[in-house]
């Protein structure tokens, strides 16, 4: 029987994403996995660069950075006390949360290979836009490069397309 044991949860502040959040929870309770939550914010590499060039004794990349985490921490444990009144005890093992400046996709690899990660929950907005039509989305990016198994959470509403 297929058992995970580090769960990986991109999230990105969506409802898709809470959706994503809940079923990762259930998993890891089922599992007794680790829950790793990542939020990938693509414009804070250069905020932090832009601060030090320009403002290097004052610059508030920490603060920023603590304001994410925080909104991500109050998010995640939202969802898990949703989840346990939804349900029988949880049972969660441990949980982080890692803010990460960079591509959405790049940074999310990486942390698969260097955390160990055998299984990856995130929602899906499908693809967006004429650059979305091209690449793909970033679940579908995942699903295509990631070296572990990717359950993708949809949201209400997205008509599932049989061939």
């Amino acid at each position: 029987m297929y058992k995970a044991s580090r769960i990986l949860v991109p999230v990105d502040f969506s409802d898709v994403a809470r959706a994503a959040i809940s079923m990762a929870v259930q998993l890891a309770d089922r599992h007794g996995a680790e829950l790793i939550f990542l939020h990938v914010d693509a414009g804070l590499e250069k905020q932090i660069e832009s601060e030090i060039l320009y403002s290097p004794e004052s610059h508030g990349s920490e603060a920023s950075i603590l304001s994410q985490e925080t909104m991500l921490k109050d998010a995640v444990a939202l969802e898990v006390s949703r989840a346990a009144e939804s349900g029988p005890a949880l049972k969660l093992g441990r949980v982080r949360t890692i803010i990460s400046g960079g591509d959405p996709v790049g940074v999310a690899l990486q942390t698969i290979d260097a955390e160990g990660v055998d299984l990856v929950v995130m929602g899906t907005h499908g693809p967006q836009g004429l650059k979305g039509m091209i690449l793909g989305s970033t679940a579908e990016q995942l699903v295509k490069r990631a070296g572990c198994s990717v359950f993708v959470v949809k949201p209400t509403g997205l008509p599932y397309l049989r061939d």
